[in-house]
């Protein structure tokens, strides 16, 4: 659950160019850095006074299965408000490992997602965001048109990716938080894909899907 201090969101105005975005690629370094800075920017930047995790031990569990080889997790989560994917970076970041820890949980690999974002995120991010978006493994899709490079990339990461896949089924921002709208059927679609791609291959891996909602109070 987020709490987030007041603040104004500035509407699009005016048309953009089109932000080319450097080759998706999770660099270590980048998500160390990530790491060391994301409290300063949820808080600072973001404006949020606090984040918490509740009911924790099922995001750790699914961790643990995906890290122990026994299963490909799609992380897919509430879009009600605009900021869910960087309070979801900065949870699973910072708060997960501390909270499996205290649990008595231990991985080999600090937890982390790659996220699907829209092409048009970088319109309106700001030039910290395009440059660390690709740096920390996301991964832009188009919504209006096939998208045959990115779906080929998507498909690989789900399949072989070395972190999950987080997505907002709502493929926009919503404004509802308790209710549920139209999803788009990405998720699902994606989970489809890896069903098949592990089947092909003769895995054993199961496929979860793991809905997680995100509140602001």
């Amino acid at each position: 659950m987020a709490t987030p201090s007041s603040k104004q969101i500035q509407p699009i105005t005016s048309a953009r160019p089109v932000q080319h975005l450097a080759e998706s690629r999770a660099r270590p370094g980048v998500l160390g850095f990530f790491r060391l800075i994301a409290p300063f920017y949820i808080h600072a930047i973001l404006g949020f006074r606090s984040v918490s995790l509740r009911n924790s031990e099922r995001l750790v569990e699914a961790y643990d299965d995906f890290f122990t080889g026994k299963t490909r997790l799609l992380i897919a989560f509430r879009h009600p408000y605009g900021d869910e994917a960087q309070v979801m970076g900065y949870a699973i970041g910072r708060l997960l490992e501390r909270t499996a820890r205290m649990q008595g949980v231990h991985w080999r690999r600090r937890p982390h997602a790659h996220f699907i974002h829209g092409y048009e995120v970088p319109l309106w991010a700001g030039a910290f965001e395009r440059w660390l978006l690709p740096r920390v493994g996301a991964v832009p899709v188009y919504h209006t048109k096939f998208d045959a490079k990115s779906i080929e990339r998507i498909r690989a990461l789900a399949k072989d990716g070395e972190f999950p896949i987080a997505l907002a089924p709502e493929g926009q921002v919503s404004y509802l938080s308790e209710e549920l709208p139209r999803l788009e059927s990405g998720a699902a679609q994606i989970g489809a894909w890896c069903v098949h791609d592990l089947a092909r291959e003769g895995r054993p891996e199961k496929v979860v899907i793991l809905p997680v909602s995100v509140h602001h109070t």
